[in-house]
């Protein structure tokens, strides 16, 4: 058994005609580590992860500790709606969807 945890994290994004979503994949955290923020047309996505084990062996007690973090910003188009966004959390990834605003002009 390895006393380390192997942190991934990777995000997409994908724009249709009605929507834009932003997909984070991540191995290694918690789903509710992992802080959305949505604020003045700013998704940020990030996670702070502090671990620390305890391996006893004969005579002797490994111990170690880990800290593993993320931060993602990503500035956000004008022609979607911030205001209401669908938030849907999963065990390896969170999706944010974004629909397109009604009637807008450039």
């Amino acid at each position: 058994d390895s006393i380390f945890v192997n942190e991934s994290v990777s995000v997409t994004s994908k724009r249709e005609d009605n929507k834009l979503s932003y997909r984070l994949d991540f191995s290694g955290y918690d789903k509710d580590d992992i802080i959305v923020n949505i604020k003045e047309n700013i998704l940020t996505l990030s996670a702070n992860k502090k671990q620390q084990n305890s391996q006893k062996n004969d005579n002797k007690i490994l111990r170690s500790k880990s800290i593993a973090n993320f931060y993602y910003s990503f500035s956000l188009p004008n022609d979607i709606d911030i205001s209401n966004p669908i938030i849907n959390r999963n065990k390896t990834y969170i999706e944010i969807i974004f629909p397109k605003k009604q009637n807008y002009k450039k």
